[in-house]
């Protein structure tokens, strides 16, 4: 499922979009985007994300950058050697 939220200030953007994936043989994860319109919004709109994060009580140790595919990859082949 796929939710938008309005920010409570437009001082970064005007929604933030928080999506709820269930992965096939990897579990839950959360997307938290925030699409800002300047290059000079990009910290800002990091440092809300982290705060959100933080209060939403998903630790910096939890985020996960890779993609997807590349987890599915690697758990896939590399548990089969």
């Amino acid at each position: 499922k796929r939710y938008c939220l309005k920010l409570p200030s437009d001082d970064i953007a005007n929604e933030i979009t928080i999506e709820l994936n269930q992965v096939e043989h990897l579990g839950n994860f959360v997307e938290l985007e925030i699409l800002v319109d300047e290059p000079s919004k990009v910290n800002l709109a990091s440092e809300y994300l982290k705060q959100l994060l933080s209060e939403l009580g998903i630790s910096p140790s939890q985020i996960e950058p890779r993609p997807y595919t590349e987890l599915l990859y690697q758990k896939l082949y590399s548990s089969s050697k």
